[in-house]
């Protein structure tokens, strides 16, 4: 008996001389694996808009007859101040009335028109030309002028346009399955390639009461929102393209995990693997929002579970793992 146990105690002492001289060799017998515990991410839903910068209050002026500008006295894109004279206007002559009409008329006739009609025309407006000057009613910015060549001005189309920049306000397109989600007072971040590196607040302010369609082949309708804008400035320009991201409900946090930590199989299971003593012991779960560096985690996983970094490492369930912290 006395042979036995010393014969047992040389084994016991012959591994631990092995283990002492090759530890490299039972460590390869383990996958070596970083870990992490699930976290909560504040995650708020937004909206993703496009549109345009415009001017919340603005003065156009539209005129009744066509007229000649004798002089104008800005520019587009001008600065001007309340009672600046602006241009100065005179009725446009017969001759000139013609060769704005007639175009038109051809087009829509389809026939020649001369003879008797351009006689009755050239009779018209033969009182004599009332000179009329133009004054801005308000401070702003020249954002349209149509009152610029020898041509009279076009009646479908305001002769200028006064914009107010401190006015200045966004409107987008927001998609008729996503306008639900929208409400009066959401706040929203703007965005755009003609103010790049700059970034603006705002708030909306007003939802357009109809959708519309931009064509009539059956696409999304789109409902106008406008967001009011905190602090424009001058970067900003009428007519400049805008992306909006708005705020669509209050924060809530989500329980979430790396993407490299989760797996999917062929079944397209989705799982993860948890750390079980020395094992690494697969988890199936359910995901659900994905956000720009992690995705949440549905069902499947509790805050305090060890879930190794990286799915990818592991070949079989129940393989043998030495957890590492991470870093080292």
């Amino acid at each position: 008996m006395a042979f036995k146990r010393v014969g047992a105690l040389l084994v016991v002492c012959g591994l631990f001389g092995l283990t002492a001289l090759a530890p490299g060799a039972v460590l390869r017998q383990y996958t070596q694996v970083e870990f992490l515990h699930p976290s909560f991410t504040l995650y708020e839903q937004r909206v993703k808009a496009s549109g345009q910068i415009v001017a919340g209050n603005s003065w156009s002026l539209y005129l009744e007859q066509p007229v000649m500008a004798s002089a104008v006295h800005v520019e587009l894109g001008e600065q001007v101040r309340a009672g600046e004279l602006l241009a100065e206007l005179e009725q446009a002559a017969p001759a000139a009335l013609q060769e704005q009409a007639l175009p038109a008329l051809r087009s829509t006739t389809g026939l020649p028109v001369e003879g008797s009609y351009l006689e009755s025309l050239s009779g018209r407006n033969t009182a004599g030309s009332t000179p009329e000057q133009v004054t801005a009613p308000m401070d702003g910015i020249v954002s349209a002028l149509n009152l610029e060549g020898p041509l009279p001005s076009s009646l479908a189309q305001p002769a200028v346009t006064i914009s107010d920049p401190n006015s200045f306000e966004a409107v987008v397109q927001v998609r008729e399955s996503e306008i639900a989600q929208i409400q009066v007072g959401n706040q929203a971040v703007l965005k755009g390639s003609g103010f790049s590196g700059r970034t603006y607040t705002g708030t909306v302010a007003r939802i357009s009461p109809v959708a519309r369609r931009e064509t009539l082949s059956g696409q999304e309708a789109m409902v106008d929102v406008y967001i009011s804008i905190a602090g424009p400035d001058t970067y900003l320009k009428e007519g400049f393209t805008v992306q909006a991201e708005i705020s669509a409900g209050e924060a809530r946090p989500l329980l979430t995990v790396p993407y490299a930590a989760v797996g999917q199989d062929e079944n397209n299971l989705e799982y993860v693997y948890l750390a079980k003593g020395s094992q690494a012991v697969r988890q199936e779960i359910v995901t659900g929002i994905e956000l720009t560096h992690s995705v949440e985690v549905a069902q499947g996983l509790a805050p305090g579970d060890v879930v190794l970094t990286d799915a990818s490492q592991i070949t079989q369930d129940g393989e043998r793992i030495l957890l590492l912290r991470e870093g080292e």
